[in-house]
Protein backbone atom coordinates (compact mmCIF):
# COMPACT_ATOMS: atom_id res chain seq x y z
CA UNK A 1 0.00 0.00 0.00
CA UNK A 2 2.86 2.38 0.80
CA UNK A 3 4.33 1.77 -2.65
CA UNK A 4 1.03 2.76 -4.31
CA UNK A 5 0.87 5.96 -2.29
CA UNK A 6 4.49 6.78 -3.04
CA UNK A 7 4.03 6.24 -6.81
CA UNK A 8 0.84 8.30 -6.84
CA UNK A 9 2.55 11.14 -4.96
CA UNK A 10 5.56 11.07 -7.32
CA UNK A 11 3.30 11.17 -10.38
CA UNK A 12 1.39 14.13 -8.93
CA UNK A 13 4.62 16.00 -8.16
CA UNK A 14 5.96 15.25 -11.66
CA UNK A 15 2.73 16.46 -13.26
CA UNK A 16 2.76 19.70 -11.27
CA UNK A 17 6.42 20.28 -12.08
CA UNK A 18 5.83 19.66 -15.79
CA UNK A 19 2.84 21.99 -15.95
CA UNK A 20 4.68 24.78 -14.14
CA UNK A 21 7.66 24.43 -16.46
CA UNK A 22 5.45 24.56 -19.57
CA UNK A 23 3.66 27.70 -18.43
CA UNK A 24 6.95 29.64 -18.48
CA UNK A 25 7.38 28.99 -22.24
CA UNK A 26 4.19 30.68 -23.37
CA UNK A 27 4.50 32.54 -26.66
CA UNK A 28 4.08 36.29 -26.79
CA UNK A 29 0.47 37.30 -27.19
CA UNK A 30 -0.24 38.92 -30.58
CA UNK A 31 -1.56 42.03 -28.84
CA UNK A 32 1.79 42.46 -27.08
CA UNK A 33 3.75 42.48 -30.35
CA UNK A 34 4.29 45.82 -32.07
CA UNK A 35 2.57 46.00 -35.43
CA UNK A 36 4.48 46.55 -38.68
CA UNK A 37 3.53 50.25 -38.84
CA UNK A 38 4.90 50.85 -35.34
CA UNK A 39 8.13 49.08 -36.22
CA UNK A 40 8.50 51.15 -39.41
CA UNK A 41 7.83 54.37 -37.53
CA UNK A 42 10.39 53.48 -34.87
CA UNK A 43 12.93 52.51 -37.51
CA UNK A 44 12.33 55.69 -39.48
CA UNK A 45 12.70 57.80 -36.34
CA UNK A 46 16.05 56.14 -35.70
CA UNK A 47 17.11 56.88 -39.27
CA UNK A 48 15.73 60.42 -39.25
CA UNK A 49 13.30 59.79 -42.12
CA UNK A 50 9.55 59.62 -42.36
CA UNK A 51 7.21 57.43 -44.33
CA UNK A 52 3.63 58.50 -44.88
CA UNK A 53 2.30 55.19 -46.20
CA UNK A 54 3.21 51.78 -47.58
CA UNK A 55 3.04 52.71 -51.29
CA UNK A 56 6.83 52.56 -51.63
CA UNK A 57 6.92 48.99 -50.39
CA UNK A 58 3.99 48.01 -52.60
CA UNK A 59 5.47 49.73 -55.64
CA UNK A 60 8.80 47.99 -55.11
CA UNK A 61 7.11 44.61 -54.77
CA UNK A 62 5.09 45.24 -57.93
CA UNK A 63 8.21 46.33 -59.81
CA UNK A 64 10.07 43.20 -58.69
CA UNK A 65 7.13 41.04 -59.79
CA UNK A 66 7.00 42.78 -63.19
CA UNK A 67 10.75 42.30 -63.65
CA UNK A 68 10.39 38.61 -62.82
CA UNK A 69 7.48 38.36 -65.27
CA UNK A 70 9.50 40.02 -67.99
CA UNK A 71 12.67 38.01 -67.39
CA UNK A 72 11.03 34.60 -67.78
CA UNK A 73 8.98 35.83 -70.76
CA UNK A 74 12.05 37.12 -72.58
CA UNK A 75 13.94 33.86 -72.07
CA UNK A 76 10.87 31.81 -73.04
CA UNK A 77 10.18 33.87 -76.18
CA UNK A 78 13.83 33.59 -77.24
CA UNK A 79 13.74 29.81 -76.79
CA UNK A 80 10.42 29.48 -78.65
CA UNK A 81 11.74 31.54 -81.57
CA UNK A 82 15.05 29.65 -81.78
CA UNK A 83 13.48 26.18 -81.48
CA UNK A 84 10.14 26.54 -83.28
CA UNK A 85 10.39 29.83 -85.20
CA UNK A 86 7.18 31.23 -83.64
CA UNK A 87 6.45 34.32 -81.55
CA UNK A 88 3.77 34.41 -78.83
CA UNK A 89 0.65 36.45 -79.62
CA UNK A 90 -0.80 36.32 -76.12
CA UNK A 91 -0.64 34.64 -72.72
CA UNK A 92 -3.52 33.25 -70.66
CA UNK A 93 -2.87 32.90 -66.93
CA UNK A 94 -4.05 29.43 -65.87
CA UNK A 95 -3.02 29.97 -62.24
CA UNK A 96 -0.11 28.81 -60.09
CA UNK A 97 2.38 30.44 -62.47
CA UNK A 98 1.23 28.36 -65.46
CA UNK A 99 0.41 30.17 -68.70
CA UNK A 100 -1.22 29.04 -71.94
CA UNK A 101 0.68 30.62 -74.83
CA UNK A 102 -1.06 31.45 -78.08
CA UNK A 103 0.75 31.92 -81.42
CA UNK A 104 -0.41 32.87 -84.89
CA UNK A 105 -0.23 30.03 -87.42
CA UNK A 106 -1.65 30.42 -90.95
CA UNK A 107 -3.36 33.65 -89.88
CA UNK A 108 -5.14 32.03 -86.92
CA UNK A 109 -4.29 32.50 -83.26
CA UNK A 110 -4.12 29.05 -81.67
CA UNK A 111 -2.99 27.61 -78.33
CA UNK A 112 0.59 26.41 -78.78
CA UNK A 113 2.27 25.53 -75.47
CA UNK A 114 1.87 25.86 -71.73
CA UNK A 115 4.76 27.35 -69.79
CA UNK A 116 5.69 27.29 -66.11
CA UNK A 117 6.84 30.82 -65.30
CA UNK A 118 8.82 29.63 -62.26
CA UNK A 119 10.98 27.17 -64.21
CA UNK A 120 10.62 28.33 -67.81
CA UNK A 121 9.76 24.78 -68.87
CA UNK A 122 7.13 24.46 -71.58
CA UNK A 123 5.40 21.80 -73.60
CA UNK A 124 2.75 21.73 -76.29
Amino acid sequence: MKLKTFITTMLAVTLIFTLSACSKNQSVDESDKPDADTQKTEQNMDEGTTVDDDTTTTDTADADKNNQDESWKKAFEKSLLENYNVVPESYEDLGNGIYQVYVKIDGKTVPYVTVDSATGEYHG
